[in-house]
């Protein structure tokens, strides 16, 4: 994805229990919080969003 495309940001989720994802995540920039939700799917739990600019 590129800026002159018209894209100025990335969201990526995470569950929380995942923090070695979470660390990665933080390294490659991904370091704005956006919200937390708790998924639907069945074995995951609470999710948090992540935001990185462009």
């Amino acid at each position: 994805m590129q800026k002159n495309a018209g894209y100025t940001s990335l969201k990526i989720g995470v569950e929380s229990a995942e923090t070695r994802n979470h660390a990665i995540y933080l390294h490659w920039g991904y370091d704005t919080f956006i919200e937390s939700k708790i998924s639907d799917i069945v074995g995951e739990g609470l999710v948090l969003y992540y935001a990185k600019k462009l």
